[in-house]
């Protein structure tokens, strides 16, 4: 591996406890309540209201991928800690939303003080769903960094 990129990752937080604190949303989707609990889920993620402003496109695609969240939900998430990524010395970019709930710029910014050669960015307009809301800008954020890289090899 060269480099890494994460875009808002949840590697920093608790190991979860045994109740899963998305049991209401999982409930709603099996009784066949799928928008509402895509509709907290994403307002959960991405901010409050944000399933109200959503494409129609992007509401079928999370409808379609709704069976997916049961297991994303029972992964347990082990509590990252700096001595075991501080060594990592990869060129690395770190990708948040603008309008990301600021739990996610938190962890980027402790990410980029832990990570010696790392440098981040915000995309524009956009929160979780950064690919979606601001592609343009997404990927030419990648693309300088990939190019970067590649020159560096």
């Amino acid at each position: 591996m060269t480099s890494l990129i994460l875009c808002e990752p949840n590697i920093l937080s608790k190991n979860q406890p045994n109740k899963n604190p998305h049991q209401q949303i999982l409930d709603l989707i099996s009784i066949g309540k799928v928008d509402d609990g895509l509709r907290q889920f994403v307002n959960a993620v991405n901010g409050p209201e944000t399933w109200n402003f959503m494409a129609s496109w992007i509401r079928n695609m999370l409808r379609e991928n709704s069976n997916t969240l049961v297991p994303q939900f029972n992964e347990v998430i082990p509590k990252i800690k700096y001595s075991d990524i501080s060594s990592i010395n990869l060129p690395t970019l770190l990708i948040g939303g603008v309008l990301s709930p600021n739990s996610y710029k938190i962890m980027l910014k402790i990410l980029q003080n832990w990570l010696p050669n790392s440098q981040i960015f915000f995309i524009p307009d956009s929160s979780h769903s950064m690919n979606l809301s601001n592609p343009r800008i997404f990927n030419s954020i990648l693309e300088r960094f990939l190019l970067k890289q590649t020159i560096n090899l």
